[in-house]
């Protein structure tokens, strides 16, 4: 993926408390607001078949955590960013993007050392 141009350069601290925030769409309010979202209701069934809405379920992301990652990608002036629940997701996510099906992946794990006086 390139990097983006930036037709407006801004400093990082500017880009820091401006990015991912939409007063106007928020009555507004500087921050977007926080969406507890774990459910969603369709306006048909035939909505839900076809995934016809932007954001289906909470864990896949809401404008919140959209509002984050718009953010993250104008600090880092990239295409774009993904927010995963997991570090281990986030790993999978990176593999999935280079990986091709029947490639394979060799993976060693060490274990962790231990602290120092355990």
């Amino acid at each position: 993926m390139g990097a983006k141009t930036n037709k407006d350069p801004q400093r990082p601290n500017t880009i820091a408390v401006t990015a991912g925030r939409h007063p106007q769409a928020y009555h507004g309010f500087v921050n977007p607001p926080v969406y507890h979202a774990s459910t969603l209701l369709y306006p048909t069934a035939e909505s839900y078949r076809n995934h016809d809405m932007r954001y289906e379920y909470g864990s896949r992301g809401t404008p919140t955590s959209e509002a984050l990652e718009d953010a993250i990608s104008a600090l880092e002036n990239a295409d774009g960013c993904r927010m995963t629940s997991s570090g281990r997701s986030a790993i999978v996510l990176a593999l999935l993007a280079v990986l091709d099906a029947g490639d394979h992946i060799i993976s060693i794990i060490r274990p962790a050392p231990s602290p120092k006086g355990s």
